[in-house]
């Protein structure tokens, strides 16, 4: 790195391409990360992100995902607001994305396309709003967004 303060070693390059590496450091990886690291876009945005904040969404909580959450930066406080007054219920899910939403499509059918794992958090009482609406078969819109 540039600016010296993380070094990075490549142990092994496993099967599709991935790194394992080996940091060295002083401080606080994650405010490392933060100090020289890019945030990754998605290969439809061709500029440079000038302020992290704005490729943000407003309920963000917890970092771990490896990409945007570009579904969910039109929310806004009063936009929520407005949705919650109309009655509608509104359950939250945090998923964080694996890098292989950056990798490529090459395999012939999608099903053999490898993915990377991803996981998800969900309090118990948003799985039971979300299955008490299913029961009640009130209508439902569901945005995925993901929190970097």
């Amino acid at each position: 790195m540039a600016t010296g303060i993380l070094k990075a070693e490549v142990l092994e390059i496993m099967e599709g391409g991935t790194r394992k590496v080996k940091f060295t450091y002083e401080g606080i990886f994650n405010e490392i990360l933060d100090k020289i690291g890019l945030m990754p876009l998605p290969p439809y945005i061709h500029e440079e992100l000038k302020e992290k904040s704005r490729y943000q969404t407003i309920y963000a909580k917890h970092d771990g995902s490896a990409a945007a959450p570009t579904a969910g930066l039109h929310f806004t406080e009063d936009l929520l607001k407005r949705i919650r007054d109309k009655g509608v219920s509104i359950a939250k899910v945090t998923l964080h994305v694996g890098i292989g939403t950056f990798r490529p499509v090459k395999t012939e059918n999608v099903e053999e396309h490898e993915m990377h794992s991803e996981h998800f958090y969900i309090k118990k009482e948003d799985v039971e709003r979300i299955n008490t609406a299913k029961k009640n078969r009130e209508k439902s819109n569901i945005s995925w967004h993901n929190i970097m």
